[in-house]
Protein backbone atom coordinates (compact mmCIF):
# COMPACT_ATOMS: atom_id res chain seq x y z
CA UNK A 1 0.00 0.00 0.00
CA UNK A 2 1.35 2.99 -0.78
CA UNK A 3 -0.24 6.36 1.00
CA UNK A 4 0.90 10.34 1.32
CA UNK A 5 4.82 11.45 0.50
CA UNK A 6 2.55 14.19 -1.75
CA UNK A 7 5.30 16.45 -1.60
CA UNK A 8 8.16 14.09 -2.25
CA UNK A 9 6.46 12.89 -5.30
CA UNK A 10 5.57 16.34 -6.54
CA UNK A 11 9.56 17.19 -6.31
CA UNK A 12 10.42 13.87 -8.24
CA UNK A 13 7.67 14.69 -10.87
CA UNK A 14 9.11 18.57 -11.11
CA UNK A 15 12.84 16.65 -11.83
CA UNK A 16 11.50 13.68 -14.23
CA UNK A 17 9.36 16.13 -16.30
CA UNK A 18 12.21 19.39 -16.09
CA UNK A 19 15.25 20.06 -19.10
CA UNK A 20 18.19 20.44 -17.14
CA UNK A 21 20.07 17.74 -15.64
CA UNK A 22 19.71 16.38 -11.76
CA UNK A 23 21.58 14.88 -9.58
CA UNK A 24 19.63 13.69 -6.38
CA UNK A 25 20.20 12.18 -3.42
CA UNK A 26 17.77 10.51 -1.34
CA UNK A 27 17.92 9.19 2.11
CA UNK A 28 16.28 8.29 5.34
CA UNK A 29 16.52 5.21 8.13
CA UNK A 30 15.65 1.49 6.67
CA UNK A 31 11.94 0.81 6.52
CA UNK A 32 11.21 4.69 5.94
CA UNK A 33 9.87 4.02 2.73
CA UNK A 34 12.20 4.74 0.28
CA UNK A 35 12.35 2.61 -2.05
CA UNK A 36 8.44 2.26 -2.00
CA UNK A 37 8.36 6.17 -2.99
CA UNK A 38 10.99 5.49 -5.92
CA UNK A 39 8.97 2.83 -7.59
CA UNK A 40 6.00 4.86 -7.39
CA UNK A 41 7.70 8.18 -8.84
CA UNK A 42 9.16 6.29 -11.66
CA UNK A 43 5.99 4.09 -13.01
CA UNK A 44 5.67 3.81 -16.59
CA UNK A 45 8.96 6.37 -16.74
CA UNK A 46 10.88 3.82 -18.35
CA UNK A 47 13.67 4.08 -15.92
CA UNK A 48 17.22 2.32 -14.59
CA UNK A 49 16.22 0.88 -11.26
CA UNK A 50 19.51 -0.72 -9.67
CA UNK A 51 19.57 -2.06 -6.15
CA UNK A 52 22.93 -2.00 -5.13
CA UNK A 53 24.98 -5.13 -3.28
CA UNK A 54 28.02 -5.29 -1.30
CA UNK A 55 30.39 -6.57 -4.25
CA UNK A 56 32.85 -5.63 -6.02
CA UNK A 57 32.61 -3.07 -8.24
CA UNK A 58 33.22 -4.98 -11.51
CA UNK A 59 30.94 -7.39 -10.62
CA UNK A 60 28.37 -4.16 -9.82
CA UNK A 61 29.20 -2.79 -13.24
CA UNK A 62 28.26 -5.83 -15.11
CA UNK A 63 24.83 -6.31 -12.96
CA UNK A 64 24.19 -3.12 -13.57
CA UNK A 65 24.59 -3.16 -17.33
CA UNK A 66 22.21 -6.66 -17.07
CA UNK A 67 19.21 -4.23 -15.18
CA UNK A 68 19.67 -1.56 -17.75
CA UNK A 69 19.27 -3.83 -20.62
CA UNK A 70 16.08 -5.06 -18.70
CA UNK A 71 14.42 -1.95 -18.07
CA UNK A 72 15.26 -0.66 -21.36
CA UNK A 73 14.81 -3.80 -23.69
CA UNK A 74 17.85 -2.57 -25.91
CA UNK A 75 21.40 -3.78 -25.57
CA UNK A 76 23.92 -2.07 -23.53
CA UNK A 77 27.74 -1.58 -24.35
CA UNK A 78 30.67 -1.32 -21.48
CA UNK A 79 32.17 -2.72 -18.83
CA UNK A 80 32.50 -0.08 -15.84
CA UNK A 81 29.70 2.28 -14.26
CA UNK A 82 31.40 5.01 -16.94
CA UNK A 83 31.01 3.40 -19.63
CA UNK A 84 27.49 1.77 -19.40
CA UNK A 85 26.04 5.29 -17.47
CA UNK A 86 27.43 6.75 -20.76
CA UNK A 87 25.25 4.25 -23.53
CA UNK A 88 22.10 5.09 -21.31
CA UNK A 89 22.13 8.59 -21.31
CA UNK A 90 23.65 9.14 -24.78
CA UNK A 91 20.57 10.03 -26.63
CA UNK A 92 19.80 13.20 -26.00
CA UNK A 93 16.13 13.70 -27.31
CA UNK A 94 14.96 11.25 -24.44
CA UNK A 95 15.40 11.72 -20.61
CA UNK A 96 17.26 9.47 -18.82
CA UNK A 97 15.97 8.37 -15.40
CA UNK A 98 18.29 6.05 -13.20
CA UNK A 99 18.36 5.18 -9.85
CA UNK A 100 21.01 3.34 -7.71
CA UNK A 101 19.58 2.74 -4.62
CA UNK A 102 21.41 1.61 -1.17
CA UNK A 103 24.29 3.68 -2.93
CA UNK A 104 26.29 3.03 0.51
CA UNK A 105 26.46 -0.83 -0.30
CA UNK A 106 28.81 0.26 -3.17
CA UNK A 107 30.93 2.70 -1.35
CA UNK A 108 31.36 0.23 1.70
CA UNK A 109 33.00 -2.21 -0.80
CA UNK A 110 34.63 0.58 -3.18
CA UNK A 111 35.06 3.55 -1.11
CA UNK A 112 37.35 5.30 -4.52
CA UNK A 113 33.19 4.52 -6.06
CA UNK A 114 32.56 8.22 -4.95
CA UNK A 115 35.02 10.00 -6.58
CA UNK A 116 34.63 7.58 -9.93
CA UNK A 117 30.81 9.10 -9.73
CA UNK A 118 32.10 12.36 -9.14
CA UNK A 119 33.82 12.10 -12.15
CA UNK A 120 31.37 10.70 -14.13
CA UNK A 121 28.84 13.89 -13.35
CA UNK A 122 31.38 16.19 -13.76
CA UNK A 123 32.65 14.92 -17.60
CA UNK A 124 29.69 13.56 -18.67
CA UNK A 125 25.89 13.51 -16.86
CA UNK A 126 25.91 17.09 -15.54
CA UNK A 127 25.54 18.22 -19.58
CA UNK A 128 23.03 15.44 -20.69
CA UNK A 129 19.50 15.15 -20.45
CA UNK A 130 19.70 12.89 -17.17
CA UNK A 131 18.33 12.63 -13.86
CA UNK A 132 20.67 10.28 -11.58
CA UNK A 133 18.96 9.65 -7.97
CA UNK A 134 21.30 8.08 -5.38
CA UNK A 135 19.71 6.49 -2.20
CA UNK A 136 20.45 5.13 0.74
CA UNK A 137 19.78 3.99 4.25
CA UNK A 138 23.01 4.45 5.87
CA UNK A 139 22.62 7.84 7.43
CA UNK A 140 26.10 8.47 8.67
CA UNK A 141 27.39 7.14 5.36
CA UNK A 142 24.98 9.28 3.19
CA UNK A 143 25.96 12.10 5.51
CA UNK A 144 29.47 12.06 5.71
CA UNK A 145 30.33 10.42 2.01
CA UNK A 146 28.17 11.67 -0.23
CA UNK A 147 26.69 14.99 0.98
CA UNK A 148 29.63 15.70 3.58
CA UNK A 149 32.37 19.21 3.02
CA UNK A 150 35.10 16.02 2.33
CA UNK A 151 33.16 13.91 -0.24
CA UNK A 152 33.89 14.32 -3.84
CA UNK A 153 30.25 14.66 -4.45
CA UNK A 154 29.86 17.79 -2.00
CA UNK A 155 27.91 20.18 -3.80
CA UNK A 156 27.18 18.54 -6.73
CA UNK A 157 23.50 17.45 -5.76
CA UNK A 158 20.62 19.37 -7.12
CA UNK A 159 18.25 18.61 -4.87
CA UNK A 160 18.72 16.49 -1.25
CA UNK A 161 15.51 14.94 0.21
CA UNK A 162 15.93 13.62 3.70
CA UNK A 163 12.85 10.84 4.23
CA UNK A 164 11.17 10.46 7.79
CA UNK A 165 8.60 9.04 9.24
CA UNK A 166 5.07 9.82 7.64
CA UNK A 167 2.50 12.19 8.59
CA UNK A 168 0.40 11.13 11.35
CA UNK A 169 -2.88 11.51 9.75
CA UNK A 170 -2.02 8.54 7.31
CA UNK A 171 -1.91 6.41 11.11
CA UNK A 172 -5.39 5.53 9.93
CA UNK A 173 -5.40 4.27 6.51
CA UNK A 174 -2.82 1.38 7.70
CA UNK A 175 -4.53 0.67 10.74
CA UNK A 176 -8.29 1.26 10.14
CA UNK A 177 -9.88 -0.98 12.83
CA UNK A 178 -8.41 1.47 15.25
CA UNK A 179 -9.68 3.82 17.79
CA UNK A 180 -7.98 6.88 17.85
CA UNK A 181 -6.69 6.39 21.63
CA UNK A 182 -5.43 2.91 19.72
CA UNK A 183 -3.90 4.92 17.08
CA UNK A 184 -1.60 7.47 19.37
CA UNK A 185 -0.91 3.65 21.41
CA UNK A 186 0.28 2.47 18.56
CA UNK A 187 2.21 5.53 17.00
CA UNK A 188 4.54 4.76 20.74
CA UNK A 189 5.54 1.56 18.40
CA UNK A 190 5.41 2.55 15.17
CA UNK A 191 6.36 6.02 15.01
CA UNK A 192 4.63 6.71 11.71
CA UNK A 193 7.40 4.20 9.72
CA UNK A 194 5.36 2.60 6.91
CA UNK A 195 6.91 -0.19 7.40
CA UNK A 196 6.40 -0.77 10.71
CA UNK A 197 2.91 0.38 10.57
CA UNK A 198 2.20 -2.44 7.75
CA UNK A 199 3.49 -5.12 9.96
CA UNK A 200 0.91 -4.02 12.76
CA UNK A 201 -1.57 -3.98 10.70
CA UNK A 202 -3.88 -7.33 10.63
CA UNK A 203 -7.09 -8.88 13.16
CA UNK A 204 -7.45 -7.92 16.31
CA UNK A 205 -7.27 -5.06 19.05
CA UNK A 206 -4.03 -3.41 19.71
CA UNK A 207 -2.51 -5.74 22.32
CA UNK A 208 -3.79 -8.40 20.32
CA UNK A 209 -1.36 -6.69 17.29
CA UNK A 210 1.63 -6.21 19.99
CA UNK A 211 1.38 -9.97 20.76
CA UNK A 212 1.24 -11.37 17.31
CA UNK A 213 3.74 -8.69 15.91
CA UNK A 214 6.34 -6.99 18.07
CA UNK A 215 6.34 -10.07 20.87
CA UNK A 216 6.61 -12.87 18.37
CA UNK A 217 10.31 -13.80 17.87
CA UNK A 218 9.90 -14.55 13.96
CA UNK A 219 8.10 -11.10 13.26
CA UNK A 220 9.89 -8.09 12.01
CA UNK A 221 9.14 -6.24 14.58
CA UNK A 222 10.84 -8.06 17.34
CA UNK A 223 14.36 -7.85 16.15
CA UNK A 224 14.51 -4.63 13.84
CA UNK A 225 15.96 -2.39 16.09
CA UNK A 226 19.33 -4.36 16.43
CA UNK A 227 19.24 -5.08 12.91
CA UNK A 228 19.63 -1.70 12.68
CA UNK A 229 22.01 -0.98 15.05
CA UNK A 230 24.37 -3.56 13.82
CA UNK A 231 23.91 -3.17 10.06
CA UNK A 232 25.98 0.72 10.72
CA UNK A 233 27.36 0.89 13.97
CA UNK A 234 30.72 -1.41 14.61
CA UNK A 235 30.85 -0.68 18.39
CA UNK A 236 27.19 -1.68 18.93
CA UNK A 237 27.12 -2.42 22.39
CA UNK A 238 28.67 0.79 22.97
CA UNK A 239 25.93 3.04 21.44
CA UNK A 240 22.98 0.08 22.68
CA UNK A 241 24.58 1.05 26.53
CA UNK A 242 23.47 5.09 25.15
CA UNK A 243 20.55 4.12 23.76
CA UNK A 244 19.65 2.52 27.32
CA UNK A 245 20.85 5.17 29.44
CA UNK A 246 18.81 7.85 27.48
CA UNK A 247 15.66 5.96 27.73
CA UNK A 248 16.24 5.53 31.44
CA UNK A 249 16.28 9.35 32.02
CA UNK A 250 19.76 9.81 31.63
CA UNK A 251 19.71 13.09 28.74
CA UNK A 252 22.38 15.49 30.02
CA UNK A 253 25.94 15.16 28.79
CA UNK A 254 27.30 14.08 31.96
CA UNK A 255 24.61 11.90 33.08
CA UNK A 256 24.76 9.82 29.65
CA UNK A 257 29.18 9.49 30.11
CA UNK A 258 28.93 8.29 33.89
CA UNK A 259 26.38 5.64 32.74
CA UNK A 260 27.46 4.37 29.61
CA UNK A 261 30.78 4.35 31.32
CA UNK A 262 32.32 6.68 28.23
CA UNK A 263 34.95 9.62 28.48
CA UNK A 264 32.94 12.98 28.59
CA UNK A 265 35.77 13.51 25.83
CA UNK A 266 34.78 10.50 24.10
CA UNK A 267 30.82 10.38 24.14
CA UNK A 268 30.03 12.98 21.94
CA UNK A 269 30.99 11.17 18.70
CA UNK A 270 28.81 8.42 19.13
CA UNK A 271 26.30 10.90 20.40
CA UNK A 272 26.91 12.52 16.95
CA UNK A 273 26.57 9.47 15.29
CA UNK A 274 23.60 8.45 16.36
CA UNK A 275 22.42 11.86 15.68
CA UNK A 276 23.60 11.92 12.36
CA UNK A 277 21.57 8.42 11.80
CA UNK A 278 17.98 10.22 13.29
CA UNK A 279 18.08 7.96 16.44
CA UNK A 280 18.65 10.73 19.01
CA UNK A 281 18.35 14.18 19.06
CA UNK A 282 19.73 17.25 20.80
CA UNK A 283 17.27 19.28 22.48
CA UNK A 284 17.94 22.64 23.87
CA UNK A 285 14.55 24.48 25.45
CA UNK A 286 12.59 26.75 23.68
CA UNK A 287 12.62 30.41 24.65
CA UNK A 288 15.59 29.60 26.46
CA UNK A 289 19.04 30.88 27.02
CA UNK A 290 20.76 29.78 23.37
CA UNK A 291 24.18 28.82 24.69
CA UNK A 292 23.47 25.09 25.06
CA UNK A 293 22.41 25.54 28.47
CA UNK A 294 19.86 23.10 29.71
CA UNK A 295 20.91 21.03 26.55
CA UNK A 296 19.52 17.71 26.42
CA UNK A 297 19.57 14.31 24.44
CA UNK A 298 16.53 12.08 23.76
CA UNK A 299 15.32 9.40 21.61
CA UNK A 300 13.85 10.18 18.87
CA UNK A 301 12.88 6.85 17.44
CA UNK A 302 9.27 5.88 19.04
CA UNK A 303 10.07 2.21 17.81
CA UNK A 304 13.59 2.03 19.11
CA UNK A 305 12.61 3.57 22.70
CA UNK A 306 9.59 0.81 22.38
CA UNK A 307 12.45 -1.94 21.83
CA UNK A 308 15.10 -0.83 24.00
CA UNK A 309 12.22 -0.74 27.05
CA UNK A 310 10.71 -3.65 26.68
CA UNK A 311 11.73 -5.93 23.86
CA UNK A 312 15.77 -5.88 24.64
CA UNK A 313 15.89 -6.12 28.39
CA UNK A 314 13.43 -8.79 28.43
CA UNK A 315 14.41 -11.14 25.45
CA UNK A 316 13.65 -14.44 27.61
CA UNK A 317 10.20 -13.71 28.77
CA UNK A 318 9.79 -13.19 24.36
CA UNK A 319 11.00 -16.60 23.79
CA UNK A 320 9.95 -18.42 27.03
CA UNK A 321 6.72 -16.82 28.23
CA UNK A 322 5.61 -13.54 25.64
CA UNK A 323 2.19 -13.90 27.56
CA UNK A 324 3.47 -12.99 30.69
CA UNK A 325 5.66 -10.01 29.15
CA UNK A 326 2.48 -8.50 27.60
CA UNK A 327 0.85 -8.52 30.79
CA UNK A 328 3.95 -6.71 32.24
CA UNK A 329 3.71 -3.99 28.79
CA UNK A 330 -0.06 -3.38 29.62
CA UNK A 331 0.32 -2.74 33.30
CA UNK A 332 3.63 -0.07 32.81
CA UNK A 333 2.11 0.94 29.10
CA UNK A 334 0.67 4.30 30.40
CA UNK A 335 3.71 5.26 32.03
CA UNK A 336 5.62 4.57 28.59
CA UNK A 337 2.60 6.73 26.58
CA UNK A 338 3.42 10.08 28.93
CA UNK A 339 6.34 11.23 27.01
CA UNK A 340 4.72 9.65 23.84
CA UNK A 341 2.06 11.55 24.28
CA UNK A 342 3.71 14.91 24.21
CA UNK A 343 5.84 13.69 21.70
CA UNK A 344 2.54 13.24 19.47
CA UNK A 345 1.09 16.30 20.47
CA UNK A 346 4.14 18.73 19.43
CA UNK A 347 4.38 16.88 15.82
CA UNK A 348 0.30 17.47 15.13
CA UNK A 349 0.13 20.89 16.99
CA UNK A 350 -0.30 22.91 14.46
CA UNK A 351 -3.20 21.11 12.75
CA UNK A 352 -4.67 20.17 16.37
CA UNK A 353 -4.38 24.32 16.87
CA UNK A 354 -5.09 25.20 13.03
CA UNK A 355 -2.29 27.57 13.23
CA UNK A 356 1.08 28.25 10.79
CA UNK A 357 3.60 28.04 13.87
CA UNK A 358 7.34 28.92 13.06
CA UNK A 359 8.65 26.70 15.61
CA UNK A 360 7.27 23.85 18.01
CA UNK A 361 9.20 22.14 21.17
CA UNK A 362 9.15 22.22 24.59
CA UNK A 363 11.16 24.15 28.01
CA UNK A 364 12.60 23.62 30.74
CA UNK A 365 14.99 25.48 33.59
CA UNK A 366 16.07 24.83 36.92
CA UNK A 367 13.36 21.76 37.59
CA UNK A 368 10.68 23.46 35.97
CA UNK A 369 9.20 21.92 32.59
CA UNK A 370 6.91 23.06 29.88
CA UNK A 371 5.55 20.16 27.60
CA UNK A 372 4.78 22.51 24.34
CA UNK A 373 5.78 25.63 23.29
CA UNK A 374 4.74 27.08 19.89
CA UNK A 375 5.31 30.41 18.18
CA UNK A 376 3.47 32.19 15.56
CA UNK A 377 5.66 34.57 14.49
CA UNK A 378 2.71 36.29 12.69
CA UNK A 379 0.08 37.15 15.48
CA UNK A 380 3.14 37.41 17.99
CA UNK A 381 1.70 34.70 20.10
CA UNK A 382 3.35 31.78 22.21
CA UNK A 383 1.32 28.76 22.39
CA UNK A 384 2.27 27.28 25.68
CA UNK A 385 0.79 23.95 26.39
CA UNK A 386 0.44 21.08 29.19
CA UNK A 387 -0.22 16.74 28.13
CA UNK A 388 -1.54 14.54 30.19
CA UNK A 389 -2.36 10.63 29.11
CA UNK A 390 -5.10 10.35 31.50
CA UNK A 391 -8.59 10.23 31.83
CA UNK A 392 -11.00 12.73 33.90
CA UNK A 393 -8.09 15.43 34.36
CA UNK A 394 -8.80 18.58 36.70
CA UNK A 395 -8.30 21.10 33.99
CA UNK A 396 -8.66 24.14 36.34
CA UNK A 397 -5.88 22.89 38.01
CA UNK A 398 -3.69 22.04 35.56
CA UNK A 399 -4.17 25.22 34.15
CA UNK A 400 -3.17 27.19 37.16
CA UNK A 401 -0.29 25.50 37.48
CA UNK A 402 0.89 25.65 33.86
CA UNK A 403 0.01 29.43 33.88
CA UNK A 404 2.63 30.22 37.09
CA UNK A 405 5.24 28.22 35.54
CA UNK A 406 5.03 30.65 32.33
CA UNK A 407 5.48 33.34 34.08
CA UNK A 408 9.40 32.28 34.09
CA UNK A 409 9.40 32.30 30.28
CA UNK A 410 10.63 34.85 28.44
CA UNK A 411 8.09 35.43 25.78
CA UNK A 412 10.30 38.04 24.06
CA UNK A 413 7.16 40.58 24.00
CA UNK A 414 5.18 37.58 22.64
CA UNK A 415 1.53 36.88 24.23
CA UNK A 416 1.06 33.65 25.35
CA UNK A 417 -2.16 31.29 24.88
CA UNK A 418 -2.77 28.24 27.12
CA UNK A 419 -3.67 24.63 25.49
CA UNK A 420 -4.18 21.80 28.07
CA UNK A 421 -4.08 18.08 26.05
CA UNK A 422 -5.60 14.76 27.56
CA UNK A 423 -7.34 11.88 26.90
CA UNK A 424 -10.44 13.73 28.79
CA UNK A 425 -11.61 16.14 31.13
CA UNK A 426 -13.74 16.46 34.52
CA UNK A 427 -14.98 20.29 32.10
CA UNK A 428 -14.09 21.10 29.35
CA UNK A 429 -13.24 24.61 27.62
CA UNK A 430 -11.35 26.52 25.48
CA UNK A 431 -8.39 25.74 26.64
CA UNK A 432 -8.72 22.04 26.74
CA UNK A 433 -8.42 19.05 23.96
CA UNK A 434 -9.59 16.41 24.67
CA UNK A 435 -9.02 12.63 22.73
CA UNK A 436 -11.93 13.67 20.93
CA UNK A 437 -10.77 16.98 19.49
CA UNK A 438 -7.29 15.25 18.53
CA UNK A 439 -8.42 12.70 16.67
CA UNK A 440 -10.74 14.60 14.67
CA UNK A 441 -7.91 17.32 13.99
CA UNK A 442 -5.45 14.74 13.15
CA UNK A 443 -7.18 11.45 11.85
CA UNK A 444 -10.03 13.31 10.58
CA UNK A 445 -12.48 11.47 12.79
CA UNK A 446 -12.90 10.25 16.20
CA UNK A 447 -13.35 6.60 16.71
CA UNK A 448 -14.49 5.66 20.52
CA UNK A 449 -12.85 2.96 22.03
Amino acid sequence: MFVDRVNELKTLKGAFEGDRSELIVIFGRRRIGKTSLIKESIKERGAVYFLAKRDLKQIEAARFKDVAQKNLGRVISGDTFEEVLSDITADEKHRSIVIIDEFPYLIQRNPEIVSEFQFIWDEMLKDRNVVLILTGSFMSVMKSDVLGYNSPLYGRGTKQMEIGPMNSRYLRDFLPHFSTKELIMAFGITDNIPYYMDLFNGKGDFWERVRNTILERSNPLNNDAELLLRSELREYNTYLNIIRALHKGKVKLRELSDASRITITNITKYLHTLDRMNLIKEMRPLLGVDRGIGKRYQICDNYLGFWTNYIYPNRELVEMDPDLLLEKIKEEYNRYMGPIFEDFIRRNLREILGKRLARVGRWWHRGEEIDIIGIDEKSRTVHVGECKWKENVDGKKLLRNLQEKSYLLDTKGMDPEYHLFALSFLESDQSTYDLKDIGTSVFGEFIQQ
